[in-house]
């Protein structure tokens, strides 16, 4: 770490320290309702809108084997809207739905206006509580999940983590998409749909996460009514995520493209506080920003246009990337480059300057990523997720400041062991003879 980004480092700390001195402290309860239904709020009265997540628990893990793809796809048939009647009403409320997947959830999105949640809740509560999974319905989800399959394979750096996903977690929930894949979709049934709906949509397995100008008992008053006639059920058991050696080191998968995607993956452990934060710390040293260990490949030695650390965190592990996107002239070169990096890390650590800057780094994206209410809504139902409770929200800052050099060094051994590396690339055929890695194929193929 330079002096330059020392200083910077010693200024943000100076001026940030009161903000990080006592955390965001923005109060969210934790509710439970007759049903076993929980319900997390958060009073924000910094605009007259509110934010629901309904997070649905079990995600990509729960899913039985050869189903990929269908908590996703119930998730999404639970919130369709099955009449042009109920869309406009939800168009005249200005009401935006979206569907996220995860590894150990599914969630639904919900924004607008606070004074249109009743009526935007009882439009979709209904819906919610008595989905139709017909098989036209089925099918037409199936053929939007094929598409944006397609979409993802389209896209290199999303292509390079569906195969280190795929890598590291063959054979559990986690390795591949939360849009399945061809083979996987084809085996769904109606049968399927209804029964994973049955198991996983009950109240003691499901968090509606608010934040909102409106009162708690407003907001508890609608849940209730919403959402009282959800079972209670049990909550889904999930089996343990094995570890799982790497079949191969290095993956390429050939696209005929003027550009090319360099990466070096690496798993993590099972998600703790202490982990959660050690990770966030290792991203944001390795490739966020300026200050970064991969911003000379791209500002000095003129290696990549793009420079990043990707992070994906879930219960039972995740992945750390290191990426670069070059021109295929260069993939080479970008390629031993960035070899020569990670291995130097390794080696050297980090300096105590470099701990510094890192540090008030991730805490100062960590505030501005969170400052709105939908982002920090979607944070605090990851934290029930993945485990770590919402009140890990006010305490990451603390954590991230609690390790020491020694304890983060230990940490870089640990997961960029060489042993542990898979490297990813993907762009045209190399002109010469090296033939390392394997070529994947398309779990998409073109219909």
């Amino acid at each position: 770490m330079n002096g330059k980004n020392g200083l910077t480092a010693l200024l943000l700390t100076g001026l940030l320290l009161p903000a990080f001195a006592g955390g965001p402290g923005f109060g969210a309860q934790k509710k439970t309702l007759e049903n076993g239904l929980t319900v997390l709020l958060e009073k924000d009265p910094s605009s007259a809108t509110t934010i629901l997540q309904i997070l649905v628990k079990g995600g990509m893990r729960a899913e039985p084997a050869g189903r990929a793809g269908l908590a996703f796809l119930t998730t999404r048939l639970a919130v369709e809207i099955p009449d042009s009647g109920k869309a406009q009403e939800l168009i005249a409320l200005a009401t935006r739905i979206s569907i996220i997947g995860q590894g150990d959830s599914s969630s639904i999105h919900i924004e607008c206006l606070s004074s249109n949640l009743e009526p935007s809740l009882k439009v979709l509560s209904k819906i919610f509580l008595d989905p139709l999974f017909s098989g036209l319905r089925v099918d037409a989800v199936k053929r939007h999940m094929e598409h944006q399959g397609r979409v993802e394979e389209d896209d290199s750096v999303e292509l390079g983590h569906l195969a280190a996903l795929r890598a590291f977690f063959a054979g559990s929930g986690y390795g591949g998409s939360t849009n399945g894949d061809k083979a996987s979709l084809d085996s769904i049934k109606g049968r399927d749909v209804s029964d994973f709906y049955k198991n996983t949509f009950v109240g003691s397995n499901i968090l509606l996460c608010f934040a909102s100008d409106l009162p708690e008992e407003t907001l508890l008053s609608l849940a209730g009514r919403s959402f009282a006639r959800l079972p209670s059920g049990n909550p889904v058991v999930l089996k343990p995520v094995p570890a799982s050696e790497l079949k191969e080191k290095s993956i390429r998968l050939e696209r005929d493209t003027k550009q090319a995607f360099v990466s070096a993956a690496y798993r993590l452990p099972a998600t703790s506080r202490r982990n959660f934060a050690l990770a966030t710390i290792l991203q944001t040293a390795l490739g966020k920003g300026q200050g970064s260990r991969l911003w000379p490949l791209r500002a000095e030695k003129k290696l990549a246009y793009n420079v990043n650390c990707r992070l994906t965190q879930w219960q039972e592990g995740g992945l750390i990337e290191a990426y670069l996107e070059t021109d295929a002239a260069q993939a080479d070169m970008a390629r031993e480059a960035l070899g020569a990096l990670m291995s130097g890390f390794l080696d050297g650590g980090m300096t105590e300057e470099e701990l510094l800057s890192a540090k008030t780094a991730a805490k100062a994206d960590f505030l501005r990523d969170t400052e709105a209410k939908s982002r920090r809504v979607s944070t605090l139902a990851l934290f029930e997720s993945l485990g770590l409770g919402f009140e890990f929200f006010d305490a990451l800052l603390s954590e991230i400041d609690a390790p020491g050099l020694d304890e983060v060094n230990a940490y870089i051994e640990e997961i960029l062991a060489p042993e542990n590396a898979l490297e990813v690339i993907i762009g045209p055929k190399p002109a010469g003879p090296r033939s390392e890695g394997v070529i994947l194929r398309s779990f998409w193929p073109v219909p």
